[in-house]
């Protein structure tokens, strides 16, 4: 049982290796200098399977309680290894064999609950494993895109979904609109398919707007993650008036989402969800994590409006200054977690 117990936080500082490497890659393919060079036409693979999926993997298996479980978060640390030492192959297959794994997992945990939150959380499951594939088969970036935009999409509104309690008017809207989401990504993504898909977020953005259920202003925790929901629902909103707008904007289109959008959602969510993963009672929400998320959409934009303009002076800023905040981050994360159990032991000695 105490191994079971230690998985977790043996396996959490591993998946945040993927997250510093990935930063750093995504700086290299911003041509800007770092200090080591590291095999960078993986960043994606990095970014979304390594990094987002295998924290997803690992925050459901903790749920489950279930050993076997950690076989996902395993495999996607081991094929980080695999992009960083250029065995690409390898690495495609391992993030194929774990999101299969994680799929397996949603399918079993959705016929024994039957719960609509758990059934969009498995069509992202389903979209990361058919993302991962076609990078495997195809091996071509662009084609697997879309499916790992739907991937953290439905899990992250599933993930909502569940929080926010089963609401009937809520669930069918809600059902609705990411059946329109996932039936315009088998639609031919580089024509027609990407408007119709563009469109399809665009509604879904506007809905969760208007309707989430912002949680009380009690505290300021709720006051944060109230704003935090807020700003990455209009990411997503952005997102898809982006994707109407062509293949113009793809950087833009790419980071609005994984930045704007996903990033949004973590370090919202990150406090409770460091406390789920490490099955501590730490509260680690402190008033700068306000100032982080600020800072997060102020680079963001700076990157969006190299983008449109044309400038790449300003791409290259805003994609640095997006690297630093999040590591930034991750860091006071670390330091408020060892300064709060450190003060959790003292106060029981």
């Amino acid at each position: 049982m105490k191994i079971k117990r230690r998985i977790p936080a043996l396996l959490l500082p591993l998946t945040v290796l993927s997250l510093i490497f990935g930063t750093v890659t995504g700086w290299q393919r911003l041509s800007l200098p770092v200090l080591e060079q590291l095999p960078d036409s993986n960043h994606g693979a990095v970014m979304v399977s390594c990094f987002l999926g295998g924290l997803v993997m690992l925050e459901r298996a903790v749920s489950l309680k279930n050993a076997w479980a950690f076989t996902g978060p395993v495999v996607c640390i081991l094929s980080l290894f695999c992009f960083l030492t250029s065995h690409a192959l390898a690495g495609w297959i391992g993030i194929t064999l774990a999101a299969s794994a994680y799929m397996i997992i949603l399918i079993a945990e959705y016929f024994k609950s039957h719960e609509s939150g758990l059934l969009i959380t498995s069509l992202g499951g389903f979209c990361l494993l058919t993302g991962n594939a076609v990078l495997l088969f195809r091996e071509l970036y662009p084609l697997s895109v879309h499916w790992w935009i739907g991937f953290l999409l439905f899990t992250i509104l599933g993930q909502r979904l569940a929080i926010s309690g089963n609401i009937k008017k809520r669930n069918t809207v809600n059902l609705t609109l990411v059946s329109l989401v996932f039936f315009s990504l088998f639609l031919p993504f580089h024509s027609y398919g990407a408007g119709i898909f563009g469109a399809s977020m665009v509604l879904l953005a506007l809905w969760l707007i208007f309707s989430e259920n912002y949680s009380g202003e009690a505290d300021r925790y709720r006051r944060y993650m109230n704003l935090g929901l807020r700003m990455a629902f209009g990411w997503l909103l952005v997102t898809g008036i982006l994707f109407l707008s062509g293949g113009y904007y793809y950087d833009a289109q790419l980071h609005a989402f994984f930045i704007g959008f996903v990033f949004s959602m973590i370090f919202t969510h990150a406090p409770l969800m460091v406390q789920r993963v490490t099955r501590t009672g730490v509260n680690l929400y402190r008033p700068v994590h306000l100032f982080w998320l600020l800072l997060l959409q102020a680079s963001l934009i700076l990157r969006i409006t190299g983008n449109i303009s044309g400038m790449e002076r300003l791409v290259q800023w805003g994609g640095l200054a997006n690297g630093i905040v999040i590591l930034l981050f991750l860091l006071t994360m670390v330091l408020l977690f060892f300064y709060e159990r450190k003060q959790m032991i003292f106060s029981h000695d």
